[in-house]
């Protein structure tokens, strides 16, 4: 993930957002936002990424909770080197990773290193794990499933949507209970996305090889749309 995230410069000053600013754009339709992540900084944008700017403003831009702690992921690089308040955020949200797993050992490290016992620091995890990060992830997972499920009615007629949906019942049951994507998306068990995108178990029974009549589109703007809908948290068909 290589989103960044931008401010609109107005008048030649970069747009601050105010405390009101989430409330009131909260569901813009058809309105660009003055706050959004985009893979380029287009010219009367400014780049304002940041783990700090990301955990502040990240949710002014309609994006949800699982994609800025993804974006915050990418950002961290080496623990030791963050600033105090970048490594304070990093371990609210504990989007420090070794390899495929949450780095717990640096986690439990940091909070002895604020006075906590080595106990203390792994329950204060666990806690947070079990009650705050994986409740908002299955929030996330069950608003992005409901993306790809108006992605899936625009693309298929009801005989390809009933298929679909038996096809991948268990892997639907996964994403939203666990928030599992596939084993491209740092799990070590397939997902919907390896459905989707034809990988790990279902590189010759994936979406593409199911040849399902299309309303409209292409089957790659198909795919497309679902990871759209299922990784980037957006209803987008592109």
């Amino acid at each position: 993930m290589d989103d960044k995230l931008i401010f609109k410069i107005i008048e030649g000053v970069v747009f601050e957002p105010t405390q009101g600013y989430e409330a009131d754009h909260a569901d813009i339709v058809g309105e660009e936002r003055l706050i959004k992540f985009s893979a380029s900084v287009p010219s009367g944008w400014q780049d304002m990424t940041s783990i700090e700017n990301v955990h502040k403003y990240g949710a002014m831009t309609g994006r949800d909770y699982r994609y800025c702690r993804e974006v915050m992921r990418t950002l961290v690089g080496s623990f030791a080197s963050l600033s105090t308040i970048e490594k304070a955020i990093v371990a609210e949200h504990m989007c420090v990773w070794d390899g495929m797993e949450i780095d717990y050992a640096t986690l439990v490290g940091y909070y002895m290193g604020q006075g906590l016992s080595q106990d203390e620091a792994q329950l204060l995890l666990i806690d947070t794990e079990i009650d705050i990060i994986r409740p908002r992830i299955r929030a996330c997972s069950t608003e992005r499933y409901k993306h790809a499920q108006k992605v899936v009615a625009m693309f298929l007629n009801p005989a390809g949507i009933a298929d679909i949906f038996e096809r991948t019942q268990h892997l639907v049951g996964i994403f939203k209970s666990d928030g599992v994507l596939g084993t491209g998306y740092r799990n070590i068990t397939s997902g919907i996305m390896d459905f989707v995108e034809s990988t790990d178990g279902y590189a010759t029974t994936g979406l593409a090889e199911q040849n399902y009549a299309l309303n409209f589109g292409t089957t790659a703007l198909f795919i497309s749309s679902l990871k759209n809908a299922l990784y980037y948290g957006k209803f987008e068909i592109s």
